[in-house]
């Protein structure tokens, strides 16, 4: 039986410094959107324009009132087709699950 143990951020550094050979400086904190089997709220941008329900947008993480650029770009899906009347440059907003973007909000026309 495996056992998982959660430590934190300080306690991770001290292990990974004294297991690695590295620093506390070469060790960095990151999280994986998504994961988990929740949900993620990110900020999208259109690079091209709807293919049967499929655009490729860059994905920008949220904090508050900033966006930042998270350097993926990756396929958003509107199976619906709600958002089909939008194009590139336009934003959404996209729900990460299961590892597929999905979109779920825009500004109004």
């Amino acid at each position: 039986m495996a056992k998982i143990a959660v430590f934190s951020i300080p306690v991770a550094k001290r292990i990974f410094d004294a297991t690695c050979g590295g620093s506390s400086g070469e060790f960095k904190e990151f999280t994986r959107p998504g994961g988990g089997g929740g949900a993620s709220l990110f900020k999208v941008t259109m690079k091209a324009p709807w293919s049967s329900g499929v655009a490729n947008c860059d994905i920008y993480s949220i904090d508050g009132t900033v966006f930042t650029d998270t350097t993926i770009d990756a396929n958003v899906y509107d199976g619906l087709s709600i958002f089909a009347s939008l194009t590139t440059g336009d934003h959404l907003l996209a729900l990460l699950q299961a590892g597929k973007y999905y979109a779920i909000q825009a500004p109004c026309p």
